[in-house]
């Protein structure tokens, strides 16, 4: 059926000039506090290095007639990082805040990346402060996918969700000053955080909503799934082993799975060596290196002395609240555990929809494309009843939009390298 919601395009030449950047995450927030929403915008990825001003954080105030100017004054000093989220926190007294976390640095993968939090200061210019997190002993890389802000501990404020590769889901408890430094210009650790049950995995998406229905706000949390290499239990860790192994200055990244064999390096040869020559003389061919233990590649010092992160949950789960800071961590259908979940969206009847299909993955880890995306009823959280159906989307969906008219309702789907997509109520008609 032919979609009754109709779109005009609006010229932006501010925007357009910056289709440089490959952009994540984008907030709506009146930051300028004319009255008119105006547009954040985080770049990342790995085709500029890190701190080049592509991947600097873009604001654009709205215009009275809808168009979006760049404001490059809007900080100060601007913050320049890669990839990562953006979460408004909302402190209910009239002040806000906007919390920016990275993913990761630029080819320095396993390098904990930066956070900051934007507020405005009393005169009303933004100001931006770093924050920091203490992931040792959270046992977390602070390789932060997505984060969201909610009222979970239920004190009034709005606390900090953190989803990321290499660590848990963390909550960070808000307050009257949210989660900027008490003082201006000095980075402050945020409070104690409370590790959820949900085991280290590759933590890429998460929202909250009262899913069971008992009045207090549950968890959804995106994995990487089970359809995968890297699919990791607590019998069959996935390890990081982040050091300079060769001695170039330059630290590197060894990714470990569990096989029959025993732990195995997860990249080709090819990619090893490219990264680490001299291995060449121990692996000279393909056989030689299918046979190769790891502690034969990497003396057992060498191992014992680099920084380690480790992976023993992949499958995406929901968190249930049970009051009084009681979680009870439930996997959600192996559906939609047959491929990532890298996005998770309100549908449109209190059901929830998944994403996460890939093609853009090396050979190792192979195309994830056995999702085109899946609903999941809300009677599967308040009855344990009902099974996801498929949404038949083929692309990567990164980010989507609810629009409601008077003819009809539906989700704007941003795909990665494909153009918009509008997926209708009435049979999921595009």
């Amino acid at each position: 059926a032919e979609s009754q919601l109709k779109f005009e395009r609006v010229s932006t030449p501010d925007l357009e000039a910056d289709a440089k950047s490959e952009d994540v995450d984008a907030l709506v927030v009146d930051y300028n506090t004319d009255g008119l929403q105006d547009l954040l915008v985080l770049s990342g990825g790995g085709e500029f290095p890190e701190g080049h001003e592509a991947n600097e954080l873009r604001f654009y105030q709205q215009t009275p007639s809808g168009g979006l100017l760049r404001d490059r004054e809007a900080l100060a000093q601007p913050l320049r990082l890669n990839g990562g989220s953006l979460a408004f926190v909302d402190q209910s007294d009239g002040h806000w805040q906007v919390v920016v976390a990275a993913r990761s640095v630029v080819d320095n993968y396993g390098e904990r990346p930066p956070m900051y939090v934007i507020y405005p200061d009393q005169s009303g210019k933004l100001q931006s402060a770093s924050i920091d997190i203490d992931w040792p002993s959270i046992g977390g890389a602070g390789l932060i996918r997505d984060i969201d802000v909610a009222e979970l501990t239920q004190d009034g404020w709005p606390d900090l969700l953190i989803a990321s590769e290499w660590g848990p889901i963390v909550l960070f408890p808000g307050s009257a000053e949210g989660f900027r430094p008490r003082q201006a210009g000095v980075s402050e650790m945020l409070r104690p955080a409370e590790v959820l049950p949900s085991k280290n995995g590759f933590w890429s998406a998460i929202a909250t909503a009262d899913l069971d229905a008992d009045g207090d706000l549950d968890i959804l949390a995106g994995n990487l799934g089970t359809n995968s290499k890297l699919a990791a239990d607590s019998n069959h860790l996935v390890k990081l082993y982040y050091d300079d192994f060769d001695g170039n200055g330059k630290r590197e990244q060894v990714i470990t799975y569990t096989s029959p064999l025993g732990e195995r390096p997860f990249a080709t040869r090819e990619e090893i060596i490219g990264q680490l020559p001299g291995l060449r003389q121990i692996v000279p061919d393909h056989t030689s290196f299918a046979e190769a233990s790891l502690q034969s590649l990497f003396p057992a010092n060498q191992l014992a002395s680099a920084q380690q992160f480790v992976i023993d949950q992949t499958r995406s789960i929901w968190l249930e609240n049970r009051g009084n800071g009681q979680w009870t961590s439930h996997e959600l259908p192996d559906e939609i555990q047959s491929g990532p979940v890298e996005l998770i969206l309100p549908g449109l009847d209190n059901d929830w929809l998944f994403f996460g299909q890939d093609r853009g993955a090396n050979i190792q880890r192979g195309h994830y494309d056995a999702t085109l995306g899946w609903s999941l009823a809300s009677g599967y959280f308040t009855q344990n009843q009902g099974s996801p159906s498929p949404l038949y989307v083929d692309g990567r969906v990164k980010d989507g939009l609810l629009l409601e008219g008077t003819n009809g309702r539906g989700y704007l789907l941003a795909i990665n390298a494909e153009s918009l997509q509008l997926l209708m109520e009435l049979g999921l008609n595009r």
